[in-house]
């Protein structure tokens, strides 16, 4: 699956709907369905475009999420027992991790992707 969602990708207001098109401009995706807000007396149809934006934004937004997130999800996957409370301060035991250690740029990846996701970048 993961070959299939490889961005980067990017919102686009078509006119009609938002599209998620992909780096060479083709579309990939859209948030036809949320930008549709019901219909009005005479047939026409009303749109939300900040819904459909919204939408859009965070589908595009997937593939650079789910990279910021890989080195966090790693960090559980190996370090992290399940003897551990969610409460519990994760620290770094340097001679007993197996994961690779978190960098600032991997805060910096996920802090930059959620804001994108938001549509606050």
């Amino acid at each position: 699956m993961s070959d299939f969602i490889k961005g980067p990708y990017k919102a686009r207001n078509n006119g009609h709907y938002w599209q998620i098109d992909d780096v060479h401009g083709f579309q990939v995706g859209d948030a036809c369905a949320a930008t549709v807000d019901g219909y009005d007396g005479d047939g026409g149809i009303n749109k939300n475009w900040e819904r459909g934006e919204a939408v859009a934004t965070l589908f595009a937004a997937g593939p650079d999420l789910l990279e910021a997130l890989r080195p966090f999800a790693l960090v559980y996957e190996k370090d992290i027992s399940v003897h551990e409370d969610d409460a519990d301060l994760f620290q770094v035991m340097h001679a007993h991790n197996r994961a690779p250690k978190l960098t600032v740029g991997d805060f910096r990846r996920a802090y930059q992707a959620l804001m994108i996701a938001e549509g606050r970048s």
